[in-house]
């Protein structure tokens, strides 16, 4: 039994996405991420900031929001993160920093 729980918690630890700290994890301070926490996004909101998209991680693009951060690209809300307090995120079209004439749907908060 703890062989298999071993192998469980292992499977789990690997199988969790380190750009969550990079890119779209949940945050209460700067610490919790690799570059940033925006605080005042429900549940914290871990990105990098950037000017243009060779700023970003992959599957990221740099938005025009907060002076210039990565945001997750998605398809519809389903691909956003969901809060406990029901303050979720939704795929919405947001401006892009690198060029402007360019609208990216990333997850911001609803």
């Amino acid at each position: 039994m703890v062989r298999f729980l071993f192998i469980a918690f292992a499977l789990l630890a690997f199988s969790c996405s380190p750009t969550n700290q990079t890119v779209g994890g949940a945050c209460s301070d700067d610490r919790d991420c690799k570059d940033r926490c925006l605080k005042s996004w429900p549940g914290g909101f871990c990105t990098v900031d950037c000017r243009d998209d060779r700023d970003c991680p992959s599957d990221t693009v740099c938005s025009d929001r907060d002076g210039g951060v990565c945001l997750l690209l998605c398809d519809d809300n389903r691909w956003c993160r969901d809060t406990l307090d029901d303050n979720d995120y939704k795929c919405d079209d947001v401006r892009n920093r690198d060029d402007r004439d360019i609208r990216d749907d990333v997850c911001v908060p609803d």
